[in-house]
């Protein structure tokens, strides 16, 4: 990230830490990833590694009232023309005729990866990609829903369909936690 936006985030990064310390009884926090960032590899580390071991050395510095971390895995992406090729797609195929490959729209997502490398009883991912993807393709409608707005962000009408679907992973993630 360039400056100043580099030291914004950095900035934002420790008031967000301290403001989640201050309250005293935060117990779950929910964070929105997003995948493929770029960051300053330390040395001797790849950009990966780099990554994973940011989000796990923030996540470590949560106080211990914080009892469950909910990482959203970030959305597949759409191609950058998203928008352009729905609107030129024959009427009623828009999903299938600019359905993207799942390979090249799903990310490498830090995040979600570091998430994973913590307990179980502590932490989980929320991953939505089924419901944007079949296992080759990536679909920008869906059920006659606009999937997004532009090449990263869903539309307000999708996302109120996975809430469902969110609720369910959230309830298991949090059966999980009771039952040890």
């Amino acid at each position: 990230i360039a400056e100043p936006d580099l030291s914004e985030c950095i900035d934002h990064n420790k008031r967000a830490l301290a403001w989640i310390r201050a309250q005293g009884n935060i117990s779950y926090i929910i964070v929105g990833s997003l995948a493929n960032t770029q960051v300053v590899k330390a040395d001797g580390e790849s950009a990966y590694r780099t990554s994973v071991n940011g989000y796990l050395d923030y996540w470590d510095r949560l106080p211990s009232t914080v009892k469950h971390l909910f990482v959203f895995r970030d959305n597949p992406r759409a191609a950058r023309d998203v928008m352009e090729c729905v609107l030129a797609a024959p009427k009623g195929h828009a999903g299938q005729f600019c359905a993207q490959p799942r390979s090249k729209q799903l990310k490498v997502d830090t995040a979600a990866d570091a998430t994973r490398a913590i307990r179980r009883d502590h932490a989980s991912v929320i991953d939505m990609t089924n419901h944007f993807c079949d296992p080759s393709k990536c679909f920008p409608v869906i059920g006659n829903v606009l999937v997004y707005g532009d090449w990263n962000h869903m539309t307000r009408t999708f996302g109120l369909t996975l809430g469902p679907f969110v609720a369910e992973q959230v309830n298991e993630a949090l059966d999980q936690t009771t039952e040890q």
